[in-house]
C-alpha cells in the first residue's frame, strides 16, 4: 500500500468503505448503522491492518481515562456489533480475528485512500439526487394515470349499463 493508514480518511476492504472523517460505513455503496465506539475500534484495527492491535490499546484510544465504563463489556459488544456488520464470524473470521488474551487483528485487505476527493463524494450525491428527481417523476406518473383511471371509473359506473 503506497498510501499512509495513519493519515488515510477512507479505508476500502471487500465491498465495504469505511469514512473516518464522517464515521460513517457502507456496504455496496449502501450506508450501514455502526454507533460510535464500535466504529472508532473498525477504524483503528482499519488502520493497523495486518498488526495485532491490543485490547490496552483499544481502551486508551476509544475509551478516554474520563470514561467510565465495564471496559471488557463495552469492547467484546463492540466487536459483536463490528462483525454483525460485516457477516463476520468469530470462529471463522474474514475480517476480525480474534488474538486470545491480547487484542484482535483486521485480516482482510484493505485499501486505504487520503483524499476524499478521489471517492467522487460530489457525482455519488448528484447521482443519488437524481436517482430521488427519477424516481418522483415515476410516481407523478403513476399518480396522474390513477387520476384518470378513477375518472373514468366514475363515468362508466354513473353512466350505468347500456
Amino acid at each position: 500500500m503506497d498510501t499512509s493508514r495513519s493519515s488515510a480518511e477512507v479505508f476500502r476492504f471487500g465491498a465495504f468503505e469505511a469514512s473516518v472523517h464522517s464515521g460513517e460505513l457502507r456496504r455496496d455503496g449502501m450506508k450501514i448503522h455502526l454507533q460510535g465506539q464500535p466504529f472508532l475500534v473498525l477504524a483503528l484495527l482499519l488502520e493497523r491492518a495486518g498488526d495485532v492491535v491490543t485490547r490496552e490499546e483499544l481502551r486508551d484510544r476509544v475509551w478516554p481515562e474520563n470514561t467510565f465504563v465495564e471496559f471488557d463489556y463495552a469492547l467484546n459488544t463492540a466487536i459483536k456489533k463490528i462483525r454483525a456488520v460485516l457477516g463476520d464470524d468469530a470462529d471463522v473470521p474474514r475480517y476480525v480475528e480474534t488474538i486470545p488474551r491480547r487484542g484482535y487483528r483486521f485480516i482482510a485487505s484493505v485499501t486505504a485512500v487520503r483524499d476524499s476527493l478521489c471517492r467522487h463524494e460530489m457525482p455519488v450525491m448528484e447521482l443519488g439526487t437524481a436517482a430521488d428527481q427519477a424516481g418522483w417523476r415515476r410516481e407523478r406518473q403513476l399518480l396522474i394515470g390513477m387520476i384518470i383511471m378513477a375518472f373514468v371509473l366514475g363515468y362508466l359506473v354513473r353512466r350505468g349499463p347500456g
